[in-house]
């Protein structure tokens, strides 16, 4: 927004977007199911995209799968709290299919909600806000960029394909109503590339497609492997739990079209990458976990921006894992190294090194270079305290 972008999110915002206490002397609550009694919706979440710079937002705090079911335009709540009515698990059919609210996932919401139709109310209102930029474009004859940040619902539960996505038929083209929603993520995104190309401004877009963590848990049996072969679902310290698919377009652009690059990359090189191509500097202390690959996407394909890379899980024996190019070296709770893989012999982490004295040097090695950048040993982290917690 400081270099002149017009920026906007659409979809779930799980990140913060805390809501009012109606008793200041209260704090805010953290938890994602504040009662319903002693919150004000009439004033903007704390936290959430406005928050964050965004200039406008038609957002969920946690999308579908969780309460309030409402959305929020930049940051207020549509509707009064007054209206809200208590939406029990179960199935509610409408005209485009039929509403769910996933078991143990009950809670306030406006008596109009329809997940089925979610992704629908999010796709017009992005249309919406590119004909208002392009409009205000013309009108002051500027080409002010834009920025455009869409989470979809389509992986998350509960599961409740449309009947029909702009004229396109989605519940029951697959074997599972999963597969159904992640058709309708291959029909979102056409969508907004059909209407960003319609604008004339496809070429010269960077478009950024990825996810923000592995595989579900229950997926396989949904008839989707969605982890690819890698061992490990979401929140595994193994690759299927962290390793994500990252595909980048600009056809007018730095990124070149049909290259593959092996290299390791974390999602937070975004940042640095995208201050590099538009000239910014990043803020002392801002992203220090953040490394261009500007360099990469020109062509130095073959060239390594990042050798090493930190991930961490809550779940499993080993809760931290470390990367020096294709070795990974994984760490229990105490800091200590657990289990050793070479990624680029075997990608599916099988063959488990650590007992194996021909590597011992190496997993030394990078344990001393693991400790060197974690003085402090490993961060640990409780699931439980992280539900519910009061800020003064």
């Amino acid at each position: 927004m400081g270099v002149g972008y017009h920026t906007a999110m659409f979809g779930k915002v799980h990140t913060g977007a805390h809501v009012y206490p109606k008793d200041p002397s209260a704090g805010f609550d953290e938890s994602w199911h504040p009662p319903l009694d002693t919150i004000d919706l009439s004033k903007p979440l704390v936290g959430g995209p406005r928050d964050m710079g965004f200039n406008y937002s038609f957002t969920t705090p946690a999308g579908i799968q969780d309460n309030p079911y409402a959305y929020f335009e930049n940051d207020l709540m549509l509707g009064d709290q007054e209206s809200l009515v208590d939406w029990k698990a179960g199935e509610y059919p409408n005209g485009n299919g039929v509403s769910k609210i996933s078991p143990k996932h009950d809670g306030f919401g406006d008596p109009s909600w329809e997940s089925n139709n979610y992704a629908i109310d999010m796709v017009n209102k992005a249309i919406a806000f590119l004909d208002r930029h392009m409009a205000e474009n013309k009108a002051s004859g500027s080409e002010k960029p834009f920025f455009m940040y869409f989470c979809t619902e389509t992986a998350h539960i509960p599961h409740s394909p449309p009947i029909d996505f702009f004229g396109m038929p989605v519940k029951g083209q697959f074997p599972s109503e999963h597969l159904d929603m992640l058709y309708e993520l291959d029909l979102i995104v056409g969508k907004l590339l059909t209407e960003i190309e319609a604008h004339g401004k496809l070429e010269d877009t960077l478009v950024i497609f990825a996810s923000d963590n592995g595989g579900l848990d229950y997926s396989d049996h949904l008839g989707h492997d969605a982890s690819g072969g890698y061992r490990g679902k979401k929140g595994s310290i193994y690759e299927g739990g962290h390793r994500i698919p990252m595909i980048m377009s600009w056809p007018a652009g730095a990124v070149l079209s049909g290259e593959v690059y092996p290299h390791l990359t974390g999602i937070q090189d975004l940042y640095k990458t995208l201050c590099d191509l538009l000239g910014l500097e990043v803020p002392e202390g801002q992203a220090r976990d953040s490394i261009s690959f500007k360099h990469q996407l020109e062509g130095s394909i073959s060239t390594p921006h990042r050798i090493s890379l930190m991930t961490q899980t809550i779940k499993g024996q080993g809760d931290l894992s470390y990367r020096d190019e294709a070795w990974k070296l994984i760490l229990k709770r105490d800091g200590q190294p657990h289990e050793f893989y070479n990624l680029e012999q075997d990608p599916f982490e099988t063959d488990d090194l650590m007992g194996n004295p021909e590597f011992s040097a190496k997993i030394q090695q990078m344990h001393r270079d693991f400790l060197k950048l974690n003085p402090k040993g490993l961060i640990h982290l409780d699931s439980k305290s992280t539900k519910k917690k009061k800020k003064k």
